[in-house]
This record gives C-alpha cells, structure tokens and sequence, in this order.
C-alpha cells in the first residue's frame, strides 16, 4: 500500500458507530439490515432501527464487532461517496509514476465538480473492490485535475506528464 491509500484510510476512518452503519450500508445496498440482523442475532427491524438512529444499542462488545464489519475499504469508499469536497492540502509531485521530484504544488480545498467528481467515484470504486493501486492513481489524477482547475487550466493539462506521490499536507474528506 502507497502514501496516498494511507492518506485516504486515515481521512475516511469511521469517528463513530453512525459512518461505521452508513459504511456498512453503502457496501451492502438494500441487504445491509438482514446482514447487520443474521450478524448480531437480532430482528431485522432492530437492524433497521440501528442504521435509521445511527448507532447500535447496548453498545460495548456489539461496537467492536462493528467496527470490525466494516473494513477501510468500506469506510473509504462511503466518505468520498457522501464528500462534497476534498481538501488534498500540498502534494509532491513527480514526472511520471516513478520520475524526477518537480516539487510541491498546493492544490488546497476542492469543491467536487465533474470531471473531478468523475474521477473520485471511480477511485471510490477501485477502493471499495479493493484495488489500492488503481485508487490510488486515480486520487493523484483527481488532485492534478483540481490543481488544474483551481488555477484556471482545463483539468487534463497537468495529468499526462506529472504525477502526484504523496498527500503531503494529509488529506481531509469534507
């Protein structure tokens, strides 16, 4: 795992037994309550009620098994799925995938919009399957594609020829 999947796991880890439900939601569509039932030995109406309020009663040991449910990949993919913005913070950059350093570019907060937008739901995608590598690639174009943007090039201008190797500033989903 890279620099930008690390970036992406600590700014997507769930606070609280609400994004760790609507993680568990996201990853398992319209079947999340009967999963969350057959789990913890409960009706599925109580399932339903704990992902309506967001949390799970009698919590204590029930939490910890939760949070176990529900993996990085899962909480990753949610955050980006319900962000209406990204603050990538300053990242280095390089000539290619493996090139020459070309410094530190400030790409700052981001208001998602297409194609950008575009672009993190595909990473999202990637992540949720998985694929770190491919989400992380995608999470660099997206940061070049706003960086773009925020200076007022067209969003591909910079993607062909750099690429971006660390959030360095962290990475906060808003």
């Amino acid at each position: 795992m890279g620099h930008i999947w690390d970036s992406i796991r600590r700014a997507s880890a769930p606070r609280d037994d609400a994004d760790r439900l609507s993680a568990f939601k996201h990853a398992h569509g319209k079947d999340a309550s009967r999963h969350l039932a057959e789990h913890f030995g409960v009706s599925r109406r109580q399932a339903q009620r704990w992902i309506k309020e967001g949390r799970i009663t009698k919590a204590g040991e029930r939490a910890e098994e939760l949070d176990a449910l529900v993996t990085d990949e899962m909480a990753a993919a949610d955050a980006l799925a319900n962000a209406s913005g990204i603050d990538f913070g300053h990242v280095d950059v390089t000539y290619g995938k493996t090139g020459k350093s070309e410094g530190v570019r400030k790409v700052g907060f981001f208001s998602l919009r297409e194609p950008v937008t575009a672009v993190v739901r595909q990473a999202m995608q990637s992540m949720e399957a998985g694929d770190h590598e491919t989400g992380e690639d995608l999470m660099a174009q997206a940061a070049l594609m706003a960086y773009c943007m925020n200076v007022g090039e067209e969003p591909h201008y910079l993607s062909k020829a750099l690429y971006v190797s660390n959030f360095r500033t962290g990475f906060h989903i808003v």
